[in-house]
């Protein structure tokens, strides 16, 4: 955009090394002349009037030696003093004064900077011998300095600004988020705060995939990664971790190192899902599909209308049990009295099934609650048949989702490697198969009780784009 500026670090900082992002920071500073600076984290939404509210707030400050607003409350430092002894107390109708200030989430003048000397002190590794989870000490650092030069620090009456990432902190990836991290009293109200929340709620997915399909694992790696937060790939007997997936967002287990689990076939693909997801919604896939660019834009969207838990899928299947046991006949077996809903084949509206694809599917983890790879899925290479049987002992609704023809593609040469390449010729795993879903008869439509008319595929993405508005325009952010 016009007048906006972007800067690239060469490599990536993380915790310990991120004071020296901010000295960096503060350095491309000093080219530039404001009369204030905003600095923010990326996980946070601004409220309506963001510039207009702090600027008023900032100026209705009457002391002298103030430094610092910050513009974000939560539950942990509400009432609390952080970093050094001073206690929040009320300055004004619409300020506290406080004894600290974060790395983010306030505004400034340049007498913060100038104070500063446009870098940032030094922080040994020595901070993180004896605790190797504590913070960046960015924080601390700034709140001590400017508390022992006796500089004034303040915080807005109602938060400015949401926090959105309040499920699991990207700088501290062991440490989980609960509660007390959530904004409070933000200035666009709890309900908008909620709303917000749900909008940016991570997604992850997850994936078995074997040796013979190292070249199309990758393809299909390559068109999850800019639509999900976090990758996990279960690697059945590969020699090695192909180098692709070396990467943050990516976690990989190879069968040979999973203690007491080995080759699990598709079952791999929920290796995490009994208790590790960190999630909201999480999506199970196949290493032989190619997704498209709005695939998981499409899949949470469609989820969201229904306020219950369900399994949803773009390829679905819906049992004859007429065929499947017949009265005074021998059984057609389960692959002959199955209606399908291909993945490939457009599909008008959402439609009720038994059975759904687990390689095109999705579920939200709060309320599917937790699935165990081995328990729930007492045998390999047969995920969609037990997700099934699992959705119908609880009467969950299983859903194949509207959507395109073509929409997702298939790597090429992979079919005659598929797993219903493999099964639909041998006699004896086709009567494991049936001999199980006949089991289970009589198989039921659970409808769901809420259902909302889908629109087409949406082109709009998980997180709604910022807006700019007619705000002031002397500010560095």
């Amino acid at each position: 955009k016009k007048n906006w500026r972007v800067f690239s670090s060469r490599y990536r900082h993380g915790r310990r090394r991120y004071w020296h992002l901010v000295a960096e920071t503060h350095r491309l500073l000093r080219q530039f002349q404001s009369k204030f600076y905003y600095f923010l984290p990326d996980d946070d939404r601004l409220s309506q009037g963001f510039f207009s509210k702090s600027i008023s707030a900032w100026n209705s400050i009457k002391d002298p030696a103030k430094i610092s607003l910050m513009m974000h409350i939560e539950a942990s430092r509400e009432n609390s003093s952080v970093w050094t002894s001073v206690l929040p107390s009320k300055e004004n109708e619409v300020v506290f004064r406080i004894g600290w200030v974060e790395s983010g989430n306030f505004m400034c003048t340049l007498r913060f900077l100038q104070e500063l000397e446009y870098t940032f002190p030094y922080i040994s590794p020595q901070r993180w011998v004896d605790n190797p989870q504590i913070s960046s000490g960015v924080g601390a650092t700034l709140s001590q300095l400017f508390y022992d030069r006796h500089f004034s620090m303040f915080r807005t009456r109602d938060s400015l600004v949401a926090h959105i990432g309040v499920i699991h902190s990207k700088m501290n990836h062991n440490v989980k988020r609960e509660s007390e991290h959530k904004t409070l009293y933000f200035s666009d109200g709890a309900e908008v705060y909620e709303e917000l929340l749900d909008a940016a709620s991570p997604v992850t997915a997850s994936l078995a995939s074997k040796w013979s399909r190292i070249a199309s694992l990758h393809a299909t790696i390559n068109s999850l990664a800019h639509q999900v937060d976090q990758l996990y790939v279960y690697l059945n007997d590969y020699e090695f971790v192909p180098p692709y997936l070396h990467q943050s967002w990516i976690q990989v287990v190879q069968s040979q190192n999973a203690e007491g689990f080995g080759d699990l076939g598709d079952r791999g693909k929920f290796f995490w899902s009994n208790g590790s997801l960190t999630s909201t919604f999480h999506l199970t896939c196949d290493d032989d599909l190619i997704y498209p660019d709005n695939y998981v834009d499409h899949l949470v969207n469609s989820l969201r209308k229904y306020s219950e838990a369900v399994f949803l899928g773009v390829h679905g299947i819906t049992l004859k049990q007429e065929m499947l046991r017949p009265a005074r006949r021998v059984s057609k077996g389960y692959y002959a009295s199955r209606e399908v809903y291909l993945w490939s084949e457009p599909l008008d509206r959402d439609t009720t099934v038994h059975f759904v694809g687990t390689g095109t599917m999705i579920y939200n983890v709060d309320r599917i609650g937790r699935l165990d790879c081995i328990n729930d899925f007492q045998v390999p290479n047969m995920a969609d048949i037990w997700i099934g049987i699992f959705a119908q002992e609880r009467n969950i609704p299983v859903i194949t989702v509207k959507h395109e023809k073509d929409w997702i593609r298939e790597v090429e040469y992979t079919y005659e490697d598929s797993l219903y390449a493999q099964m639909a010729p041998n006699r004896k795993k086709q009567s494991i198969i049936t001999s199980i879903v006949e089991s289970h008869v009589p198989w039921i439509l659970n409808h769901p009780k809420t259902n909302q008319t889908t629109t087409n595929t949406p082109e709009s993405p998980r997180t709604p784009e910022s807006t700019i508005s007619s705000e002031p325009s002397h500010l560095e952010l």
